[in-house]
């Protein structure tokens, strides 16, 4: 369990994180929804919270105008409604 102060509101959150594979840099890098603002969390590989800031500029929309698809060797971007 990961837990930790958001420093936008100053609230704990608390979330669940497996790791994965290997992590860029040493770090693991997660963007984490809380409330109505996100925020960009680095994770050492002993679960630690090294930082966490504020994503700046992220905006929800509904209906979404484009879909991020993560595949292994890459990162693919689409605009909704184009194949």
């Amino acid at each position: 369990m990961i837990r930790l102060r958001c420093p936008v509101c100053g609230e704990e959150i608390a979330f669940n994180f497996k790791g994965g594979r290997e992590p860029v840099g040493g770090l693991y890098e997660i963007v984490v929804q809380h409330r109505n603002h996100w925020l960009k969390v680095f994770i050492d590989r002993q679960g630690v919270v090294r930082r966490a800031a504020p994503v700046e500029y992220f905006v929800v929309v509904d209906p979404p105008k484009y879909t991020l698809y993560v595949y292994e060797g890459g990162i693919e971007i689409r605009e909704e409604g184009v194949l």
